[in-house]
């Protein structure tokens, strides 16, 4: 199985929640999201699912504070902001969810197509 047919299985999947459920999940456009965003197109991909930019930004954050961990004494106020950065993020990613699928249900506007 080649690194090509990997992503061919990746973009033809379809999403558990969504096809269960009905509801949009919190990745539900990822791919579409990373696409857009390998494509320089940075407003799509945050369209279509901005949890992409929020994970790349984390992983950019992450890294830096780690970075920053070796050079400074007083790293627990370092790992304090990250705990609750990460936190923020968690919410963030519910609070997508939840009106994600607010607006799907309740206002009828289906933001990435796929069940209207």
């Amino acid at each position: 199985m080649s690194c090509f047919d990997f992503l061919e299985n990746i973009l033809s999947s379809e999403c558990y929640i969504r096809e269960t459920f009905r509801l949009y999940c919190p990745g539900c456009g990822g791919t579409r999201a990373v696409l857009a965003l390998l494509g320089g197109d940075i407003l799509q991909s945050a369209r279509y699912n901005p949890i992409v930019l929020l994970l790349l930004l984390d992983v950019i954050f992450t890294v830096g504070s780690r970075l920053l961990e070796k050079k400074c004494k007083n790293i627990s106020r370092i790992i304090k902001f990250r705990i609750w950065y990460h936190l923020a993020f968690l919410v963030f990613i519910g609070v997508f969810f939840l009106w994600r699928n607010y607006l799907l249900y309740v206002e009828g506007i289906d933001m990435l197509g796929d069940f209207y």
